[in-house]
């Protein structure tokens, strides 16, 4: 099977199969739509399968995918703060969907908030269903140096469904990871050695 991709947009293609940050904003990219044409048994077909748009700094705001048959494949709509951090992000699976980027959460509606501290370390991540219910939320925690020590997962009720604690040494790596399950059951043990 042959595919020849077509990218529409006013703009060189050369500049467009880059797609980095630093182009769209240099180039003031609003918005790129990829279509393809397969050719298959002498047939040719054209559909839009891909539609992103941006902000002025260059983040994707949206990034839709599609079926051949026009069906949104998945949607992922994402929100930023002046840092350029995801603050908000709403991922919706269509049909015939791949697994999303959280395996725990593949193949489900996904809207999620997320908070940071003041050196850019991801705080809060609250995930909600398709009517507004919390499902679930993280809190990590960090030390004096910036080292994330703890992962707690509570679902709604606020009982806690999973907690990662981690262990560093003297010089800040990280020599320990430990999986705990509710009601603290240890669950996994990473251990980390390093050779100098």
């Amino acid at each position: 099977m042959r595919i020849t991709l077509f990218l529409s947009t006013v703009l060189l293609s050369s500049v467009l199969s880059a797609q980095s940050k630093k182009d769209v904003k240099t180039y003031k990219i609003k918005s790129v739509t990829e279509n393809v044409t397969s050719y298959e048994g002498g047939k040719e077909t054209t559909w839009k399968s891909e539609y992103r748009t941006f902000d002025k700094n260059g983040n994707t705001t949206e990034h839709s995918q599609f079926n051949p048959d026009g069906t949104v494949k998945q949607k992922e709509l994402k929100k930023f703060n002046a840092k350029g951090e995801v603050i908000e992000e709403i991922v919706v699976e269509g049909k015939n969907a791949g697994k999303s980027a959280d395996e725990e959460d593949a193949g489900k509606y996904k809207h999620a908030l997320y908070k940071y501290n003041s050196d850019g370390d991801e705080t809060e991540d609250l995930r909600y269903d398709e009517k507004g219910n919390v499902i679930k939320m993280t809190v990590t925690v960090y030390n004096a140096k910036g080292d994330k020590i703890s992962e707690t997962t509570n679902d709604a009720s606020g009982k806690t469904i999973r907690k990662i604690t981690y262990a560093y040494d003297s010089k800040g790596l990280k020599t320990e990871r430990n999986v705990y399950g509710p009601g603290d059951k240890l669950l996994k043990k990473h251990k980390y050695t390093y050779s100098y």
